[in-house]
């Protein structure tokens, strides 16, 4: 995972190769951020005449967190996938508030459709 500051705000960055938005979790609890992901072990096989003898995939799981720092913004941060790219972005705010913020989950964006 990559975490690049910005004078915006924090980006963190993970390689989530075959996974979709609906395979990651992006939480909020206590001042820390949680991303977590994870995808299912699939086998398929066919007959011959099917043509395909075996298909696996392997299966993984990640858990990351992370305590943010006071400067940022837990009411503005956005999650997207782009590519098996996670990338979840916390914008930072001008001064920083007392106490953590209230848990919350942040909805993981599929990226748009690339224009042709």
């Amino acid at each position: 995972m990559d975490i690049v500051e910005t004078p915006s705000g924090y980006e963190l960055h993970a390689d989530a190769p075959g996974l979709g938005p609906r395979d990651v979790k992006v939480e909020l609890h206590n001042g820390v951020l949680q991303i977590s992901g994870s995808r299912k072990l699939h086998h398929e096989s066919k007959d011959l005449r099917g043509r395909l003898l075996r298909r696996e995939r392997t299966a993984y799981s990640f858990s990351r967190a992370f305590s943010l720092p006071e400067n940022a913004n837990p009411d503005g941060i956005t999650a997207a996938m782009d590519k098996g790219v996670l990338v979840v972005t916390v914008p930072k705010r001008p001064h920083a508030t007392a106490g953590p913020p209230a848990p919350k989950r942040i909805a993981v964006a599929a990226a748009p459709a690339a224009k042709l």
